[in-house]
């Protein structure tokens, strides 16, 4: 084994000095993932509402981090119930014009649970439900 692990030397290296290029695609490179955590207090319930959000997460999407503006990718909500997160999928979805955000939604305990709204175009998930010692479901995402 030579100085640097299994690699070649760097002489034998230069007597063949045309490797083979991979080609791969040509992809916009995303350098951030923008991830959101509201406590909703079971909201949207109404237009009014729907409005309010659509203003926070449209400055969060001209915000400039390092250089990028985009769109949030993932939203994690507590205090949630069924028709409030599908409100707030319905509101990301609109604000972009797109049909590519959708949600998970724990199972409800008293009337809230929690979840993830998120871009699946750009977050490939998994999801599973884990039983814990507090008084909700808690939703585990894999990305």
């Amino acid at each position: 084994m030579n100085s640097v692990g299994s690699f070649p030397p760097l002489a034998s290296l230069a007597e063949n000095p045309q490797p083979q290029a991979l080609a791969l695609p040509t992809v916009a490179p995303y350098a951030a993932v923008r991830v959101v955590a509201y406590n909703c207090v079971n909201r949207p319930n109404n237009v009014t509402e729907e409005d309010q959000f659509r203003t926070v997460f449209q400055a969060i999407g001209n915000q400039s981090v390092n250089g990028i503006s985009k769109r949030l990718d993932l939203l994690v909500v507590s205090e949630m119930d069924p028709g409030s997160v599908t409100r707030l999928t319905t509101v990301l979805n609109n604000l972009d014009n797109v049909n590519t955000f959708t949600d998970v939604l724990s199972s409800s305990v008293g009337g809230d649970s929690t979840g993830v709204t998120y871009d699946f175009c750009f977050i490939v998930r998994k999801c599973y439900k884990i039983p814990c010692m507090h008084a909700m479901t808690f939703v585990r995402n894999s990305f």
